[in-house]
Formats: structure tokens, sequence, C-alpha cells
């Protein structure tokens, strides 16, 4: 799919965001770049929007934050295009992306956003390609708006203070990462 993305010449912002942009795994970075992936042995289908139809900026700026911009990415945007699996566009379903979300796909569209025309059902040695004419919105669940959009923040907050992140090591097994896994 990564190949067929470089070849197509309207894609390169896409790219960029993928090639920096990490994949984690229980909360920590493998090391590997999303667009690595998609070079793998893997099944995906891939909504890639073309150039021009999102802010490529802000993401790559996002991205460079650290990890948690890097994480913040990679789930509201690149798993918002990425799907495990051949997903081709006949059919009007709902499917899974990477972030567990389900968008809404159709002949004529992925979650609301046109199909570029003659560029669907691309196919790839690891999936299906399509081609999409923007970004399809993230879709947030109450708690991630209560804690990540600006307009409650000051509920966020409030959440936010009663997180707490554990280890039970009675309940871990000790290993490292092999291959992102």
């Amino acid at each position: 799919i990564l190949q067929l993305m470089e070849e197509a010449g309207d894609l390169n912002d896409f790219i960029s965001v993928l090639q920096n942009t990490h994949v984690f795994f229980n909360n920590k970075s493998t090391g590997v770049t999303y667009a690595e992936l998609l070079n793998q042995d893997q099944t995906f289908t891939v909504w890639a929007p073309k150039d021009g139809t999102f802010n490529v900026d802000s993401l790559l700026a996002e991205c460079a934050t650290g990890t948690s911009g890097d994480s913040l990415c990679g789930q509201h945007f690149v798993q918002n295009c990425i799907a495990y699996f051949v997903t081709n566009s006949t059919d009007t379903k709902s499917v899974q992306m990477l972030n567990g979300k389900y968008l809404s796909v159709s002949p004529g569209s992925f979650h609301g956003v046109a199909y570029e025309p003659n560029r669907v059902n691309i196919p790839a040695r690891n999936g299906l390609l399509h081609v999409v004419d923007g970004e399809a919105g993230y879709l947030y669940n109450i708690y991630e708006g209560l804690t990540s959009l600006p307009a409650y923040a000051g509920i966020g907050e409030f959440f936010k203070h009663y997180e707490k992140v554990e280890l039970n090591e009675s309940q871990s097994v000790q290993a490292g990462i092999v291959d992102g896994q």
C-alpha cells in the first residue's frame, strides 16, 4: 500500500505524517512508524486524504512535541484512516478503524468525505487503497471530548485529576517489544 501511495504523487502529505507517527503498544512507542507498518505483510485498507485537504503542518508539529503528541496524532488522525483487513467501497457498512472507532463506508463516501473519482478499491499486495478528498473527522467519546476539547478544559482538568495509571506486577509478564508487538 505504501508503494502505491508513493507512486500516486498527490499523497505526499499523508505519507509524511505516516513516516513521523509511531505505532504505540501498551502506551509505549514501538519505534515502528505507520509507514513501516503499511509496508509489512499485514492486510490493511487505507483511506488516504489527498495533499492539501488536511493540515499536515499541525499534525507534524504535534508529532514533534514528543510521545503524547505522537500518540494523539496516531489515534486521532492516522488510525482514523486505516483498518485491518480488506474493505471495499461497494457496500454501505460500518468499519472498525485501528483506533477502535466505527466509521461509515458507502459507495460514494468514507465517513462523509467523497472518494476521488476512479481512485477506490485500488488493490495492493497487502490490502486496498482508497483516495479521499479530505480528512474523516475523529469521533470523540464523552470522556475524550471532556478531557481533550478546549471548550471543556475546566471539567476535563477535574476528571484528569482523578486519573491513575498503575501497573499490577502480579498480573503482568515481563517481555520486550518484538516486531512492534
